[in-house]
């Protein structure tokens, strides 16, 4: 991976770029693009913020020349992936403490109406439900398109199926074979099948394949192990020189580009195969191509328990996908084109038949990056075959994810959304481009609808990303989604409408109402501590601390705190962490807020001191807890009074004494 510094030399230039910043895209311009697919570590300055913002960045186009329309310098299009939310998050906290970046930050921050009073009633009378809190996963990035390293125990379970491949092909270019009613015919396919018997064991099928790229051809096997591994790597290469050759002259012969086979094949089926494809008559097809004549003579004989792609079963790819994944492509086009061929069928075989399909085929695809591409780009298969349905096939690809894998993938899914939807931006009448949004929106709703139904943990992020996105509707919504949709819209609210819930503080005139807006508070606040809205949460804060103490209203029985207390007591340890991992730039602002907080931030910055080890936290805590006068003495007189408390304590806690302690 590498580094990349992007210094902004002024706010105007900043400007131009924030529109493309927003959808999660940066240009580069510059003579040396680097290659498409480069994976960048990006760290970004601004003038007058000490704060560097770091994301990582992935190159998704490079422009070097200046012949293209679109753009009128050269450089490179980058998309930033990992990390982006929390760094556009930090931005626009930035831009709100920054006067100069005030007018920046209004011009991108799309405010809405202010809340209705009657709506705030509304939504704190919902039933409660927790926030789940939102830990994405590392996804590892997706396997080698060949497995190159093999352990002694996967050669030899690999070795055995690369010596069934290569008798099966041997077997079939033999010439006198040709006969199936021929003795020596028989026994050999008798052979044959219980060699794969033996080789295959467990595994629920092996799948052959051809890849080429260029002039070099390899024969990758996938399905005995994790990941596709080739021939040559097998079997060496001495012997990858004999037989590599006769297998692809096998594979041109028969114009064969994929070939599975069941664990589950009877013995007949295996033998009908092996006569079929032995077959020299089909190389010669007049009238047909020869994939057509080979797959007729296998549905004619009712060979169902083996997969086969020639090359005129192919179909157009709209976008370069990785090898396994075009393969699968290719081959659940073919076998689902196949279906209606096999007579006598009924309604309810032909759909298990569907769903064992696309359960054979992305079996061996159990990453969320390689599952992605697929159902994103099934609707290809949808054209390309009659009667068939795209949203019914991109369903039951969905409801055959494994469930672990189900939000992981979607997180691509929404990559690919943002990236169409910046691309439409440029090339607003492109047909594929439209057609692929069409297809990931109802990817994504159909995603939506599984996830519903099964009550999947950790949904409720996704799902509210489809409520903002506006792919769900509100009503669409489980309850537990709705009441953290509306958690946020009132968390915004209170950030771009500070004032009123001010003058409403000061207008209570009753204890419902005063209760009303301190669950309101309540509820916003971990929202406001996630994105960091610190000077929106001193305002609160003072404010709170600023009613006095005769105030009729705020004297409530359900209270059994102060009022910060009851506000911030669920927030404890994300202040606790906030606290301890500010950034540089934003110390000012978290500083104040825990002074602000009075006795309850003081217990919070105690802890803080009697548990971390970073000495400039304790400084920090220390410089804090010295301003707290009575409110710090009960635990500093505790602390100095101890003997098992540790030396660095007592002198934070004598530090702390000499401000505090009125002579003590």
């Amino acid at each position: 991976m590498q580094n990349l510094k992007i210094n902004y030399p002024s706010i105007n230039r900043l400007k131009t770029d924030l529109p493309l910043i927003k959808a999660g895209k940066i240009f580069i311009p510059g003579d040396n693009p680097l290659p498409k697919d480069t994976e960048l570590s990006i760290h970004i300055t601004l003038p007058g913020i000490e704060h560097t913002f770091c994301v990582k960045g992935l190159v998704i186009k490079a422009f070097e020349q200046t012949s293209e329309p679109q753009k009128s310098a050269q450089g490179m299009l980058l998309t930033l992936t990992e990390g982006f939310e929390d760094m556009y998050k930090k931005l626009l906290v930035e831009f709100s403490r920054n006067e100069e970046y005030k007018e920046l930050l209004a011009a991108i921050t799309e405010k809405q109406a202010p809340l209705s009073w009657d709506w705030i009633l509304d939504a704190i009378s919902q039933t409660e439900y927790e926030m789940e809190e939102v830990i994405e996963a590392e996804i590892d990035p997706p396997p080698p398109s060949k497995k190159k390293e093999l352990t002694p125990q996967e050669r030899e379970r690999a070795q055995s199926v690369a010596d069934f491949i290569l008798n099966m092909i041997k077997a079939m270019l033999r010439s006198g074979y040709y006969d199936p009613e021929h003795p020596a015919s028989k026994e050999a396919k008798k052979g044959l099948f219980h060699e794969f018997q033996a080789c295959i064991g467990s595994a629920p099928e092996i799948m052959i394949g051809k890849e080429q790229i260029h002039d070099e051809v390899d024969i990758i096997i996938t399905g005995i192990l994790n990941e596709p591994v080739s021939v040559q790597n097998i079997v060496g290469v001495g012997r990858a020189e004999l037989f590599v050759p006769k297998l692809n002259e096998y594979f041109n012969r028969k114009s064969l580009v994929t070939l599975a086979i069941k664990n589950k094949i009877p013995q007949a089926q295996f033998e009908s195969f092996i006569d079929i494809m032995c077959d020299p008559r089909a190389d010669q097809a007049q009238d047909a191509k020869v994939g057509e004549t080979l797959t007729k003579a296998l549905v004619g004989m009712d060979v169902t328990d083996i997969s086969t792609v020639f090359m005129d079963d192919m179909i157009a790819i709209e976008s370069k996908l990785p090898w396994r994944v075009e393969m699968a492509i290719q081959r659940l086009a073919k076998d689902l084109k196949v279906i209606p061929l096999f007579e006598g069928k009924t309604e309810a075989e032909i759909k298990s038949m569907k769903k064992q399909i696309v359960e054979d085929i992305l079996r061996p695809l159990r990453h969320p990056h390689l599952l992605a591409d697929i159902v994103i780009n099934c609707y290809l298969i949808a054209l390309h075959i009659e009667d068939l349905d795209a949203q019914d096939l991109e369903k039951t690809i969905i409801d055959a994810f494994p469930f672990t894998i189900l939000l992981p993938t979607s997180r691509y899914i929404f990559n690919e959304m943002n990236k169409l939807l910046e691309d439409l931006k440029t090339y607003p009448d492109n047909k594929i481009l439209n057609r692929r949004l069409s297809a990931v929106k109802r990817i994504l709703k159909l995603t939506a609808k599984r996830v519903i139904k099964e009550n999947a943990p950790g949904a409720q992020k996704f799902l509210e990303r489809l409520y903002f996105n506006d792919l769900l509707s509100y009503d669409e919504l489980p309850p537990n989604v709705r009441y953290r949709i509306n958690t946020i819209k009132l968390a915004r609210d209170i950030r771009d409408n500070t004032s009123n819930y001010i003058n409403w503080l000061h207008e209570v005139n009753t204890s419902d109402d005063a209760f009303v807006l301190l669950k309101c508070f309540k509820r916003a606040i971990p929202v406001l501590i996630d994105h960091e809205t610190w000077p929106t949460l001193i305002k609160i804060t003072r404010e709170l601390r600023n009613i006095p103490a005769e105030n009729e209203y705020f004297r409530l029985p359900d209270l059994k705190s102060s009022l910060l207390e009851y506000i911030f007591q669920g927030c404890s340890k994300e202040l606790t962490e906030a606290f301890i991992g500010v950034d540089l730039g934003q110390q000012e602002d978290i500083y104040d807020l825990f002074i602000a907080l009075g006795k309850f931030g003081t217990g919070l910055l105690c802890r803080i001191l009697e548990e971390t080890d970073n000495n400039n936290v304790r400084e920090a805590a220390v410089k804090i807890l010295k301003k707290q006068g009575d409110n710090v003495k009960p635990w500093l007189y505790g602390v100095l009074d101890d003997h098992q408390k540790s030396p660095e304590l007592h002198i934070n806690g004598l530090i702390i004494l000499s401000e505090v302690g009125d002579g003590d």
